[in-house]
């Protein structure tokens, strides 16, 4: 009789380890106790974001041999999960026949300063009261953007002239809610040229000054921004104009996921036109004189100059006898065009100023405008560089000469007769 006793409790034994033995299914983080089996079936979005709401479904089933009666499971939150006041953590289910499952729904909520990583979920399920199981579900906390983005790019100065030095500023912003680390931020200083039937690349005009084309920073932490500097120089024949110039940012978030992430940013290369004018030929030579002024216009810089538009403005000093606007057009640099007027001038000064208004743009479209003086020097001027007569100073040479002339003819005939 003993024997058949401890027989039966060795049998009745072995079926509670049974019981009691961990099951498991295709499903992650599976735990079985009794005759109860719990699985996260999934949660979204995936991965949870902080700040923000996740739905997960868990399916509770009856996987043993007899009925489960007082069934319950209650979600245990810790930080960085909570539910809301509205959301009940604890579920009586009752009653759960052998092979019936149950799926229970949850609305989490993410704090905005959960660690990015696995966190744990804490869980519990019990039945008949009497057995209760812990657990822990592995939920993913990721940012979903982890973006670093440029939060401002410019060059120092704004404009480059060819053969100028410049510096170029970027300002990275870390706008994920975790740390970036291993970042490198590379100016692309060449140009894709495509064609039908290939893709070439080209030199942009830039080149770096002190250091590559590639920065690097160990690390930028949630909402922190830096800066960094690249030197460059313009080559010396870049044309002016806007160029695209890429920036590549790589970098990888603290569960060692990597981003590439690709802007473009422009750097302008341009000078301020340099315009010179002069009176290039005149047939006016003294005051009350009418004529012809040639005024030549000269682009002394190193950016074209479009659009010239040019204007004679009244002065008492003349009087303009054709119209007083010019319209010129395109200026290369170094090249020159000329503007013809013809006036009366009234002044019997020595340096009569021209007024003028001009207008014009650059290569790239910006517009200028102003006023200008051009100095007519007539031939009384002691600026001209020559040797000028008065008008009484011409009627004695005339006299002078006659006399010179009747007198040499007479000493002439005097000669023959002889």
């Amino acid at each position: 009789m003993r024997v058949k006793n401890m027989f039966n409790i060795l049998w009745m034994s072995i079926f509670l380890i049974i019981l009691v033995a961990p099951f498991t299914s295709a499903t992650t983080w599976t735990v079985t106790s009794a005759s109860l089996r719990v699985t996260s079936l999934k949660y979204e979005p995936y991965p949870v974001e902080p700040g923000s709401y996740f739905k997960m479904w868990i399916k509770l089933e009856n996987v043993g041999v007899d009925r489960g009666r007082n069934v319950s499971f209650e979600l245990l939150p810790e930080f960085p999960f909570s539910l809301d006041s509205n959301q009940n953590a604890l579920k009586s289910i009752g009653k759960l026949d052998v092979g019936d499952e149950v799926v229970l729904e949850y609305k989490i909520r993410v704090d905005k300063n959960a660690v990015v990583g696995e966190n744990d979920l804490k869980s519990k399920y019990c039945t008949d009261k009497d057995f209760c199981v812990t657990h822990d579900f592995n939920v993913s906390v990721q940012a979903r953007d982890a973006i670093i983005t440029l939060a401002d790019v410019y060059a120092e100065p704004s404009q480059i002239a060819p053969g100028q030095e410049a510096f170029v500023k970027i300002k990275l912003n870390n706008n994920a809610d975790s740390l970036m680390k291993d970042i490198r931020v590379k100016l692309n200083l060449l140009e894709a040229v495509t064609t039908t039937t290939s893709v070439t690349y080209r030199d942009l005009p830039f080149t770096p000054i002190g250091s590559t084309n590639e920065i690097a920073l160990e690390k930028l932490d949630r909402g922190e921004e830096k800066e960094i500097v690249f030197k460059v120089i313009a080559d010396p024949d870049a044309q002016p104009k806007i160029y695209k110039i890429p920036v590549i940012v790589t970098y990888a978030d603290e569960v060692g996921k990597n981003y590439t992430r690709n802007y473009i940013t422009a750097l302008i290369v341009n000078d301020k036109p340099d315009l010179y004018a002069k009176v290039e030929e005149t047939t006016i030579y003294r005051g009350g004189g009418v004529g012809v002024i040639d005024i030549k216009f000269i682009n002394k810089g190193l950016t074209d100059i479009k659009f010239l538009d040019v204007q004679l403005n009244e002065s008492p000093d003349y009087k303009l006898l054709t119209s007083d606007r010019v319209y010129i057009g395109n200026l290369d640099s170094d090249d020159y065009e000329t503007a013809e007027y013809k006036l009366i001038v009234k002044s019997k000064a020595e340096k009569v100023d021209i007024l003028m208004h001009i207008k014009y743009r650059d290569a790239l479209n910006n517009e200028y405008e102003d006023d200008i003086v051009v100095p007519l020097y007539l031939y009384s001027s002691k600026y001209n560089g020559e040797s000028k007569f008065g008008f009484g100073t011409v009627v004695l040479i005339l006299i002078v000469a006659g006399a010179a002339f009747f007198f040499y003819r007479r000493w002439r005939k005097k000669h023959k007769k002889k």
